[in-house]
């Protein structure tokens, strides 16, 4: 079906997970709260920078981690 939609001949095995791993791609199951942490760890992973913050952005941030959810 894809192939017949975009008039192109795909590679063998392209929807297997170990072919996108392969080609750079990375796919989890991550629960939604984890998912920044996640996020930062696979970008670390990849070399990416830090990210300059500022304070009140961060002091922002923890003081709604610590707040309870409703």
């Amino acid at each position: 079906m894809i192939e017949q939609t975009i008039r192109q001949k795909l590679p063998e095995g392209f929807q297997r997970s170990e072919f996108l791993l392969e080609k750079g791609m990375i796919d989890f199951v991550v629960d939604r709260r984890e998912m920044k942490a996640m996020v930062a760890r696979a970008l670390r992973f990849m070399g990416a920078a830090a990210a300059v913050v500022p304070e009140r952005a961060v002091s922002a941030a923890a003081t709604a981690d610590a707040a309870p959810s409703t």
